[in-house]
């Protein structure tokens, strides 16, 4: 009789030890708040980096050039967005100071034209106002 009472403690302890552990996991999986809302990612990139005028404005390094295009391209966007541009010939180049919300990325590398090869990265930085 003690044979089987030590062998239904030893269950028990192992039913309650799952249930202690299952009751954890999904505690600490409900308190986690998600990372923020996702956003779909605008794409703006994709369609500015075949506009000769932003690839010419791109491979001199004008960002008032730059933001001119984004603002003649996307009025809506500049209405929402906080955004900055970043142009760079390295591809590994740090990123600049930016505030503390959720910023979004796109990036373009350009490598010029078919007389002159002088590759620049273009990075949008963007956030919500």
């Amino acid at each position: 009789m003690k044979k089987n009472k030590k062998a239904f403690m030893s269950t028990l302890e192992a039913v309650i030890a799952v249930i202690t552990g299952f009751l954890f996991v999904s505690f600490i999986i409900s308190s986690r708040s998600p990372t923020g809302t996702f956003k779909e990612n605008i794409d703006l990139m994709s369609i500015l980096k075949d506009n000769p005028g932003f690839r010419q404005c791109a491979l001199s390094s004008n960002l008032s050039c730059l933001n001119d295009a984004l603002a003649l391209h996307y009025p809506d966007f500049v209405k929402v967005y906080n955004y900055e541009f970043n142009v760079t010939t390295s591809p590994r180049s740090a990123p600049p100071d930016m505030p503390a919300k959720d910023i979004y990325l796109e990036s373009v590398f350009i490598t010029g034209n078919s007389t002159f090869s002088y590759p620049r990265v273009v990075r949008l930085y963007y956030w919500t106002k």
